[in-house]
């Protein structure tokens, strides 16, 4: 296994884990939106805009796993070692 591919494994799972709870979260939310719609279209709404910040969530850590698997693939995950 070459070197960059197996520094990028750690990476790679600590994503999909935080990406996997946070799905689980929206998925929630969207049942209690669903369900508060019917009681109070506010508490409907509400649930909604919590559910559209944890999809910003998931985006900026697609973002930042992509970021830190170019570093990998350049070579840059030494650099902080020479300080």
């Amino acid at each position: 296994m070459s070197k960059p591919r197996s520094k990028s494994i750690a990476p790679i799972v600590c994503a999909v884990v935080v990406i996997t709870v946070v799905m689980a979260t929206i998925g929630v939310l969207a049942f209690a939106s669903a369900v508060a719609w019917m009681e109070s279209a506010v508490l409907g709404v509400l649930c909604g805009v919590y559910a559209l910040l944890y999809a910003a969530i998931v985006v900026g850590v697609v973002f930042a796993l992509r970021e830190r698997l170019r570093e990998i693939r350049g070579g840059e995950e030494d650099d902080a070692s020479q300080y």
